[in-house]
């Protein structure tokens, strides 16, 4: 029995058009470093002060991006059916940002946990389960990505994949 459900934000509940090439340059150039080697994993090599630059230049992106910003059906249709449960949710997005899809959407979540919480999406749904004071298998997880229904598999949650509509 579903107790509890964790969604994912970009690509399960919505599609934010990032320029992603133009994050990488200007991460690169703010952290000094000479390559990313996937977004998470690099910051989480840098240090404080890198990293504060690097979440400032992302979530300048994101921000600017959110006008183009389209809401992914499926995921809103799993929204309004376990409105119900506890929902939280998690996200490499910046809090700033996911803020304002929140207000944007009507979206309502018990908790919020985001990059500035954990880069680590493993992590992440350990601290949501940690706040809901539920069991792992009784949490669905809904997102988009493997690496979402990896990290499931991890923590010993439920998993529902929704097909991200940019993907399609």
């Amino acid at each position: 029995m579903i107790e509890a459900v964790i969604f994912d934000l970009d690509g399960t509940l919505v599609n934010i058009p990032i320029n992603y090439e133009a994050l990488y340059k200007k991460i690169i150039e703010v952290a000094e470093i000479d390559k990313i080697e996937g977004l998470t994993k690099t910051l989480q090599k840098l240090n404080s002060k890198q990293r504060i630059e690097a979440f400032k230049v992302w979530m300048d992106e994101e921000l600017k991006a959110l006008p183009q910003m389209t809401v992914n059906k499926e995921g809103v249709k799993l929204y309004k059916a376990y409105s119900n449960k506890p929902l939280v949710l998690v996200t490499m997005q910046s809090r700033r940002a996911t803020i304002k899809i929140m207000k944007k959407l009507n979206l309502k979540f018990r908790y919020i946990i985001t990059r500035e919480d954990s880069l680590d999406r493993a992590q992440q749904i350990k601290i949501a389960i940690k706040k809901l004071h539920k069991e792992p298998g009784k949490v669905l997880i809904i997102g988009d990505r493997e690496s979402d229904a990896a990290a499931a598999r991890e923590i010993g949650c439920q998993f529902q994949r929704v097909q991200n509509e940019n993907m399609v």
